[in-house]
Order: C-alpha cells, then sequence, then structure tokens
C-alpha cells in the first residue's frame, strides 16, 4: 500500500524545508564549498523567527555539480556548542557547533558576531540509521539522503509506529516525504486511536486533519460515523466542521450528508445565500437546487429581476434552465397586471 500520493510525492522536496532545484544561497560572502562539503550561514534574528532559535542555511555541492540547500529555523539548542554570547557578540569570533540526530551528525566551523555566522560543515551518517531503514524493509539511502532525514530529525520509531497502526513499509522516497511534512508517530497514533488509517499521510498532515478532528465529525451523526480518509480530508480542506454544520442545520438542511455539506462549501452556498434565496420566496427550496443555483451564478438580484418587474418567481430547475439558455429577466418589460 502506498502511504501517501505519488501525485504529492513529486513535489515533496520543492515544498519542503530542502529544496533540490540547484539554488545557491543569496548574497555574497559565503565560504565556498567543495564537492560534498558543505557551507553554513545564519542570518540574523527577524521578528517572525520563534523566540530562542537561529535561523541556519546549509549548502552541499555535490559530486556531480548539483546543490542541495536548506534554510530552516532550529533551536540555538540543538546547535551543540554555539552560544548566544558568541553569535551575538560584536566583531567576529570563531565557533565550533554540532547538530547531532539519529540520522547523522553535523559538525561545523566558521565565524560568527553580529549575530550572523558563516563557516563550513561535514556530515557524518549513522550507519546503526542507515541500517535500520534496510532491516524494516525500506532501500539504503544515499549519502544526500541521510543529510536531508538528519535535518529533519528522522526517527526510526516512526516506521515502528506506522507498522503497529497497519501500514505497509514505505518506500524510501514516502518515508522522506512523511519526515519533512512533520509526520511522527505520535501523529500516525492518534489517528490510529480513532480508527483512522489514511492511505495519503502527508496529505493529511499537510491540510491539518487531526485525530480530534476526525472524532469531532465522526460525532456528527449517523452519516459520518464510516467516513473515509477521502472524505475527512474533504471536509477540512472545503472547511466544513460542526460548527459549520449546526449552522446549515439551523436553517433547516440538518440531514445533509457529507458529500452535500462539502458541495455547499465548495460552491459558495453560505447561510447569507440561502437566507436571500428564501427571502426571495423559495421557501422550500432543496439543497440540489440551491447548489444549482450557485454553480449556474443565480443570484437574489437575478431573482429580484422577475419580481421587481411584476412576474411570479419560475420553479427552481426552471430559473436553471432559463439562466442556462442566456436569459435575462432584466430585460423583460414590466407586467401589464
Amino acid at each position: 500500500m502506498r502511504i501517501i500520493k505519488k501525485t504529492t510525492v513529486s513535489a515533496v522536496v520543492a515544498s519542503g524545508a530542502l529544496l533540490l532545484a540547484g539554488l545557491g544561497l543569496p548574497g555574497s560572502g559565503v565560504a565556498q564549498a567543495a564537492d560534498g562539503a558543505i557551507d553554513w550561514r545564519i542570518t540574523p534574528a527577524t521578528d517572525a523567527l520563534p523566540e530562542g532559535h537561529v535561523k541556519l542555511h546549509l549548502r552541499q555541492i555535490t559530486t556531480r555539480g548539483g546543490q542541495m540547500n536548506s534554510s530552516d529555523h532550529f533551536p540555538l539548542e540543538d546547535l551543540e556548542g554555539l552560544r548566544a554570547q558568541d553569535l551575538n557578540a560584536a566583531g567576529s569570533r570563531e565557533v565550533s557547533f554540532a547538530m547531532r540526530r539519529d540520522a547523522g551528525e553535523l559538525t561545523c566551523d566558521g565565524q560568527a558576531g553580529e549575530g550572523a555566522g558563516i563557516g563550513l560543515c561535514d556530515f557524518a551518517p549513522s550507519s546503526a540509521f542507515s541500517d535500520a531503514l534496510v532491516a524494516r524493509g525500506l532501500d539504503a539511502p544515499k549519502e544526500s539522503e541521510m543529510f536531508l532525514l538528519a535535518l529533519q530529525d528522522a526517527r526510526i520509531s516512526l516506521l515502528d509506529d506506522m507498522s503497529a497502526a497497519g501500514y505497509d513499509v514505505p518506500e524510501l522516497d514516502d518515508f522522506i516525504a512523511l519526515v519533512i511534512h512533520g509526520v511522527d508517530g505520535d501523529y500516525v497514533r492518534e489517528l490510529a486511536s480513532v480508527g483512522v488509517r489514511p492511505d495519503d499521510l502527508v496529505g493529511f498532515r499537510i491540510h491539518g486533519v487531526t485525530a480530534d478532528f476526525a472524532r469531532a465529525v465522526r460525532d456528527m451523526g449517523p452519516g459520518f460515523a464510516d467516513l473515509d480518509s477521502d472524505d475527512l480530508m474533504a471536509m477540512r480542506i472545503h472547511g466544513v466542521t460542526p460548527i459549520v454544520a449546526n449552522e446549515y442545520a439551523a436553517l433547516g438542511f440538518d440531514g445533509l450528508e457529507p458529500k452535500e455539506l462539502i458541495a455547499f462549501r465548495i460552491h459558495g452556498v453560505t447561510p447569507a445565500f440561502i437566507a436571500a434565496v428564501r427571502d426571495m420566496g423559495y421557501e422550500d427550496i432543496t439543497a440540489d437546487e440551491l447548489i444549482a443555483f450557485r454553480i449556474h451564478g443565480i443570484s437574489a438580484s437575478y431573482l429580484e429581476a422577475f419580481t421587481s418587474r411584476g412576474y411570479a418567481l419560475p420553479a427552481p430547475d426552471e430559473v436553471v434552465s432559463m439562466k442556462i439558455a442566456g436569459f435575462d429577466p432584466r430585460r423583460m418589460k414590466k407586467s401589464a397586471e
């Protein structure tokens, strides 16, 4: 079983923290790394950075002439040996630090001061981590993939938690995608605890489908108790929540199925639109008719053009047919009655 959609896999690196697109680090004065080496740069903190974090840019020149670039923020404590007083000192001083992760260790030297820094790093991949991946059925990763997994703080425990939740062994690129997008063992276990095991874990994570959301949706009624993962993600993407469902229920649409609620949100059948259409005289209009109105651009002003000229409103299906045919009620003469 694939645990993420293949359409997602192709865009994973571009949408994650690492860009494998041959982009150079902006600015000048960056140390030039030899093939296989890594240069680092820390830029001054901004208000957007979480407190206690630094913005670390990394670039690796590959043996084939390409580049692997990373730009992300890390807690300063993750850069062992780099002290805030050295980073923020006046002038420039030599610094050394290390980032130790399960997938490998990054050791760096350089210069820092005035809130910034620059230098070179070496990366030592963990053979134990690579062996653990292979032991669980994944392909042996390349060093560049190990570097990526280390920066994303990948854990072998994610694979074990997935196995416990009933997932097949993922392919290596799928595992990398999961890690980049923040899918961890806790997330997998929480979803499994409410009986959700999506094929597209990355999509679930990207769109914020949590165990709490799944539980709240399934508590909305019998028609929602057995929703599949695609419906849950569609509801999250289109903002279908219990609060939204209750707003429609207050207007008399308390028996809407999940796909009808999703269609309401997709096509803009808002409570305000429903109220406006009813005020025009369609008090018993159905969900399908409301959706058809929105799909074909039938607004309250379009309907008002009939009544303002003294004509009775046609039936909803007739209005749709008229709109499709290009009929404009604003061109009608006023009724003689």
